[in-house]
C-alpha cells in the first residue's frame, strides 16, 4: 500500500511538472546559468528605477518613523538595556573616484 502512494506522489509530481512546464535537471541548470550570467553581466539599470526604488525606500522609513515606533524603540532601549545591540558605527562617506 505504501509502495502504491509513493507511485502516486511521484506520478503527481510528475505531471505537476509538465504543466508547470519544468525541465530535467540538466536543462533547468543551463537556464539558471544563463539567467545568472544575464542578470550579473548584461543588467542595465536605468536613472529611473533607481529614484522610483529610492522614493520607495524613503517612504518606508518615513512610514516607520512615528510617535508608536519611536516609543517603542525608547521602550525596549530601557527595559532590556543588557539585550538591544550598540548603534552602528557612523557611515562613511563615499569619494568620488575610490
Amino acid at each position: 500500500m505504501a509502495e502504491e502512494e509513493e507511485e502516486d506522489g511521484a506520478a503527481a509530481a510528475a505531471a505537476a511538472d509538465e504543466a508547470l512546464g519544468l525541465r530535467e535537471d540538466s536543462e533547468n541548470s543551463l537556464l539558471v546559468l544563463e539567467l545568472l550570467h544575464e542578470m550579473a553581466l548584461k543588467a542595465t539599470i536605468t536613472d529611473e528605477a533607481i529614484d522610483r526604488e529610492r522614493g520607495a525606500i524613503l517612504s518606508e522609513l518615513a512610514d516607520r518613523n512615528n510617535v508608536a515606533q519611536r516609543t517603542a524603540k525608547e521602550f525596549y532601549s530601557f527595559a532590556y538595556s543588557d539585550t538591544v545591540p550598540p548603534a552602528p558605527p557612523p557611515r562613511r562617506s563615499r569619494r568620488a573616484g575610490g
